[in-house]
């Protein structure tokens, strides 16, 4: 007689393949989630290799910035000399901080880019001069200020009547010619341009170039910004 009747057989038989459904389902499940665990995990592994990338690359260029701005200021002769062609010239005194590391180094290089380019100097760079004893408060202030510079930075200074006055920015001017060359023909981080000086006048008809101490360097403020990932939807 036997010991396992028909209907049990049955019933295991159909367990087993319930049972067997229900492995192969949670197998496939399983797979599924597995490889979308995957992908988010691949997803964010581009996102933070891109984020990564782009604050090397913002270093590097803030480590580009550092190594010109740390060596002595500059003029590339042929981009300054090119800035020049056809313009109209005025004679140009050229006036260095002494303090300065490089301020007769770049003064004297100006002056070599200008006689190139077919512009007078007068005479060689000389220090700024200390103001007048009584030009009171500007005897206190810094040297190149009263010269009509900027504290920091080059600054060309025209001959108007009312310091300030940057109206010959505009047009065909040697003031303006100058300035562009000066902006695009040398590394410097700043460039500035003045109407005059109150107590040092610039002679009428002649341009005054103030080299003061190098400006401080300027970065962006904006944060990195991540590539779009590079990784298939």
């Amino acid at each position: 007689m036997s010991l396992v009747s028909p209907t049990v057989f049955i019933i295991a038989t159909w367990l087993a393949a319930v049972c067997g459904g229900v492995g192969i389902a949670a197998a496939f499940i399983s797979a599924i989630v597995g490889y979308q665990l995957t992908e988010k995990s691949l997803k964010d592994s581009d996102v933070r290799i891109a984020e990564a990338n782009a604050r090397q690359k913002d270093a590097e260029l803030k480590l580009g910035e550092l190594r010109k701005l740390s060596g002595p200021r500059d003029i590339n002769f042929d981009v300054f000399k090119k800035q020049l062609e056809g313009k109209p010239t005025a004679p140009v005194v050229i006036w260095y901080l002494p303090d300065s590391s490089d301020g007769y180094w770049f003064a004297s290089r100006l002056q070599v880019a200008l006689g190139v380019s077919g512009w007078k100097t007068e005479g060689w760079p000389i220090p700024i001069p200390p103001p007048p004893d009584n030009a009171i408060p500007w005897r206190d202030m810094p040297r190149a200020v009263v010269a009509g510079g900027q504290a920091m930075g080059v600054t060309l200074v025209g001959d108007a009547s009312t310091p300030g006055d940057v109206s010959n920015m505009t047009g065909d001017t040697p003031f303006k010619a100058l300035f562009d060359a000066l902006a695009k023909g040398t590394n410097l981080s700043g460039t500035y341009g003045a109407g005059g000086s109150q107590f040092m006048p610039v002679p009428k008809g002649t341009l005054r170039v103030v080299v003061a101490a190098k400006a401080d360097p300027m970065f962006r403020d904006d944060p990195p910004k991540a590539d779009k990932p590079t990784n298939p939807q």
